[in-house]
């Protein structure tokens, strides 16, 4: 009997557990807008989702806060010199 009461509470204690560590359900498992996908410095500001593509900007950590970095227009062509 005893053998019997310790495999129920075992049994239960492991259900509950991966009940916890399970998301629930309904939530969505991806970032959503607003998140930043982010290393030390450099991130992704995510905007949107369309059919499992994010959409966002390139941002940068600047004093502790985040700011949308500008893009740098690079010549297609180098000059020669004379």
């Amino acid at each position: 009997m005893r053998r019997l009461i310790l495999f129920v509470a075992g049994i239960t204690l492991l259900m509950a557990g991966l009940v916890l560590a399970l998301p629930p359900t309904g939530s969505p498992v991806g970032p959503k807008p607003g998140d930043v996908i982010a290393g030390q410095d450099f991130g992704f500001q995510v905007t949107g989702s369309e059919e499992g593509h994010l959409r966002g900007f390139f941002v940068v950590r600047v004093n502790g806060h985040w700011t949308q970095a500008e893009e740098v227009q690079v010549p297609r062509v180098i000059p020669a010199r004379p």
